[in-house]
């Protein structure tokens, strides 16, 4: 059954008939009636990118309606035409992911317009929608402060999504109650970038931009998808779309400065740091054939010298141990971006896009707070993007797009410092899982078809769509090779554990820690949209993905054969080279848009569905590392010198084991079942309301335990002292989130204010990117999550003001969120801290009332423009943080050390997100 499925999709590929949707596109659609309100048939629709020139038609039906799929965001000029009545037409600019509403009332030419006018409605809100997600429009990207020019950070207008300014702008959006990172999708011209070794997006973007902000037309954010074409994105989805060349040749510059004295000095800097920073950047776009073929070209370059604080714990018995880490070190970036868009359009049936889109970013970081500066990496990523797109208007009824996609990740971080890691309980001294390295590359080929069917029932949309991937991947993680030290205090001689990393054919070198991954992706969707009333539509779909052998199915494991640990580990747990691929990811999604009273400014809307995401392959690669790559653990080792444990291994000193990891032959899927149900309300000409409610319960999270955990108090190992640490990996995690978000939009045309407001609950099994691996299975508990931040208020704002001024901004204010807690005694008697909390509560949450502990930020932004002879000048000032309120961004979480002796730093915070900066720029435009 399982070859069956594959087969039929695969022949559905070769075969070529599949969908177009909204991932990347817009739509209008509209009714048409005489001045009596009465429908009109067989009306033209002609439909006009003003840009670019192409036209697209339409003939209403019986019912006056019609609809015009699969067109590219922007400015579209609409007339319709009908023998006996006049001309009537109308412009409206549709967003990405949108559905534009431009309804028409034709005359009789033989009534003379003094009597009756020619109307032509056309949206300014965004009401009819089924999903819970919004736009982030060009305006907003362009006018409003940016630190970072990342734009994946301006998700932060969008209720449901939360962000934080850190120093350094090493961020990402978040949402719901998911790990971060892990579970989040970016779409970019209709394909997606999620990386299948760790979940995130590919270049891991919280490091710096994907694209040139100039390069990035608009994007939607997503968080509850009902559309079947949407997946792998259960925290949030971001669809953004590329510009493309027009008509007119365009051009635009810009430039950006700061220096250290613009900068406010950070809360834990004792001097202000040596800082610098410029952006710059450019794109072209133009015609090469007027009305045929096009050109976009953009570069960007993020070149920063920042600085992140170090603020080691203050052990209560000797506080000043570590003051000679403490301090503000240098944390230089370079990131590159660039956009180059070819389109051509040959007839008004074909549509052709070439795309490439690379990025490569050069930088130093991943040290702060209690991690020392030795504990840093460099990180130097190269990612590049190459999609070729065939748009093919079959007629005014259907549509089919062809994709062929080519994605290329090299990834590649080492260490600062090489040598050995020291962990102390108040600072970090090295790390022991680095250097890495990782090549990741993705060939896609996606079909997709529209049918648009009318009068039959009412009116329906019709898509389906298949993709198919082949993804190769070979990582390099040499864990512990340099030996890493764990000490019970700080003042410790010798330490408690000692692990090292060492090669079962080569241990002289990194070689045996080179693993390789491959495997295939397969998906495929079905929708009908139907409307069977003008003021009603039920969308039913139904999507389907498997990832087929990215797990390392065919692999065996080491101790496939073992007697001892089969004996005392379940079956499935061992990988004899059949590991099942979870092929029964069938998600059903249904939704509706009800307009209550006809008048298209009242619309009620809701669905459910369910959303797969991805099971990361890095845990499939440990599985193969573990079974090459001998990781050791000795506890009491009486020794610092990772040389000595070296050569006890290849000695066969003692009982020494290696550490284990089993992945569960049934790993499944994560999946997040979800639901909303909402109301948007036009209440003016200028103002539009929407509020949704919103409930998403995900499951089969990937989890870990330690089965083989070492139990001090009977100097033993739980399973058998032969082996070190027994890492299990199972899907049994989850999270809960429910919440109500709120968008208000006030926009005039020299007036545009948005405030969205959150109010949610978080709560989860676990905390952290990664599960902690538990030595017990009842530590996955629910519980409130670290990312339960109950409020939310962020709000946005752009004013033209007379003489070509302009003011915009952004301010957040948040309410604040728990931090994770431990005593830190090793109370479970497990070996294991980070299952030891107060009073059985994994979290402290801070007093809401104290508007201390609130996230506070206010970003402005005042440019004056200046006209001479078709060129445009802005003077740009930003201001970041303009008040340079105090935002705590961690906290020292543990009360104790190993022996009992208090840490007085324990519930102060050890860094802050970002204060304020001030920043001068300039843009050029000819337009």
């Amino acid at each position: 059954m399982r070859h069956t499925i594959f087969l039929v999709i695969l022949s559905l590929i070769i075969g070529g008939s599949i969908s177009k949707a909204q991932i990347s596109t817009a739509q209008i659609e509209g009714r048409v009636i005489d001045n009596e309100g009465k429908p009109l048939s067989d009306v033209e629709i002609v439909v006009k990118n003003v840009e670019t020139g192409l036209t697209r038609g339409a003939i209403t039906t019986k019912s006056g309606t019609y609809h015009i799929l699969g067109l590219q965001p922007g400015k579209y000029e609409i007339t319709a035409l009908h023998v006996g009545y006049k001309k009537a037409t109308t412009t409206v600019e549709v967003l990405i992911g949108q559905t534009g509403i431009v309804n028409f009332t034709l005359v009789p030419e033989a009534i003379e317009l003094g009597a009756v006018e020619v109307v032509a409605t056309a949206p300014v809100f965004e009401l009819k929608r089924t999903d819970v997600s919004m736009p982030v429009r060009r305006e907003q990207i362009v006018n409003l402060p940016l630190d970072t020019r990342n734009v994946m950070n301006l998700a932060a207008l969008v209720p449901g999504i939360k962000y934080y300014s850190p120093i350094g702008g090493r961020s990402l959006p978040e949402a719901g109650s998911l790990p971060q990172l892990r579970f989040i999708q970016l779409y970019v011209d209709g394909v997606e970038w999620k990386s299948y070794y760790n979940g995130n997006i590919v270049g891991i973007p919280q490091t710096g931009s994907p694209l040139p902000q100039e390069a990035v037309q608009e994007f939607r954010v997503v968080l509850n998808a009902f559309d079947p074409e949407y997946t792998r994105g259960t925290s949030y989805v971001i669809s953004a779309v590329t510009q493309r060349g027009t008509n007119e040749f365009k051009a635009t510059a810009f430039a950006n400065y700061r220096h250290k004295s613009l900068n406010a000095r950070g809360p834990f800097q004792s001097v202000k740091p040596d800082y610098n920073r410029q952006q710059l950047g450019f794109a072209l776009s133009g015609p090469i054939v007027t009305d045929k073929l096009f050109f976009f070209a953009s570069y960007e370059l993020n070149n920063e010298k920042n600085y992140i604080d170090v603020v080691p714990g203050r052990p209560a018995y000797a506080p000043n141990i570590w003051d000679q880490y403490r301090g503000t070190f240098e944390s230089p970036t370079a990131n590159h971006t660039g956009v180059l868009r070819l389109t051509y359009q040959p007839s008004t049936a074909h549509t052709f896009d070439l795309i490439w889109a690379t990025r490569y970013m050069d930088s130093k970081f991943f040290f702060g707070g209690t991690f020392a500066y030795t504990a840093g990496i460099y990180g130097k990523y190269h990612i590049n993007s190459v999609l070729l797109r065939d748009t093919w208007i079959i007629s005014s009824k259907a549509m089919n797009e062809l994709t062929l996609h080519y994605l290329r990740w090299r990834h590649d971080e080492p260490l600062i410092k090489t040598g050995p890691a020291y962990i102390y309980p108040s600072i970090a001294l090295g790390r022991g899982t680095f250097p890495i390295k990782l090549a990741e590359d993705h060939y896609r080929i996606v079909n997709k078809f529209t049918y648009n069917l009318s009068d039959f029932y009412g009116e329906h949309i019709f898509k389906a769509g298949v993709e198919l991937t082949r993804t190769t991947s070979t990582p390099w993680f040499p864990y512990y090779y340099y030996g890493q030290f764990v000490f019970d205090t700080d003042t410790s001689t010798l330490p408690r554990t000692a692990t090292i990393g060492i090669g079962f054919t080569d241990p002289y070198t990194m070689n045996d820690a080179e693993g390789h991954l491959d495997g295939w992706t397969v998906g495929a969707f079905i929708q009908d949209k139907w409307t069977p009333v003008p003021q009603f539509t039920l969308s039913f779909g139904l999507r389907w993905d498997a990832d087929i052998n990215t797990l390392n199915n065919k692999f065996k494991v080491r101790w496939a054969d073992s007697t001892e640990l089969t004996s005392k580990i379940p079956p499935e747990y061992f990988n004899r080279g059949d590991r099942e691929n979870d092929l029964d990811n069938f998600a059903p999604r249904i939704s509706f848009s009800w307009d209550m009273f006809g008048t298209g400014k009242t619309i009620l809307r809701g669905g459910y569905g369910i959303f797969f995401d991805r099971l990361p392959n890095f845990i499939a690669y440990f599985e193969q590392l573990y079974s090459k790559w001998g990781i050791y653990t000795f506890i009491n080792p009486g020794t610092t010198d990772p040389n000595v444990l070296r050569q006890r291994i290849l000695q066969g000193e003692g009982t020494i084991r290696p550490t284990v990891y089993l992945l569960h032959k049934r790993m499944l899927t994560p999946a997040v079942y979800q639901w909303s149900i909402g109301i948007g309300q036009q209440i003016t000409p200028t103002l539009g309301l929407s509020i949704d409610y919103v409930n998403n319960h995900a499951t089969a999270l990937y989890v870990q335990t330690n089965a083989n955990y070492y139990i001090p108090s009977q100097g033993k190992r739980a399973i058998s002292n032969r082996y070190g640490d027994i890492y299990l990996w199972g899907s049994y995690g989850r999270a809960f989130y429910h919440g109500f978000l709120t968008n208000i939009l006030y926009k005039t045309t020299k007036l545009t204010v948005q405030l969205s407001y959150t109010l949610s609950w978080a709560y989860s099994d676990f905390d952290g990117v990664t599960p902690p691996a538990y030595p017990f299975a009842s530590s996955y508990s629910r519980q409130r999550s670290s990312a339960d931040e109950r409020h939310r208020f962020v709000l946005n704002w752009i004013i033209n003001l007379p003489f070509d001024f302009q003011f915009s901004g952004i301010g957040i204010f948040a309410s604040p969120r728990p931090y994770n807690v431990i005593v830190g005694m090793d109370l479970n008697d497990n070996n294991f801290f980070d299952d030891d909390w107060p009073n059985n509560t994994r979290v402290k949450t801070l007093d809401w009332r104290k508007i201390r502990n609130w996230y506070k930020q206010v970003d402005i932004r005042l440019s004056k423009t200046f006209n001479y002879r078709g060129f445009k000048v802005a003077i740009v000032f930003d201001a970041f943080n303009v008040f340079n309120w105090f935002n705590a961004a961690s906290y020292f979480n543990r009360m104790f050390d190993a022996r009992g002796n208090p840490l007085s730093n324990f519930g102060q915070p050890n860094s802050s997100y970002a204060p304020r900066y001030l920043q001068l720029g300039f843009r050029f435009f000819y337009l």
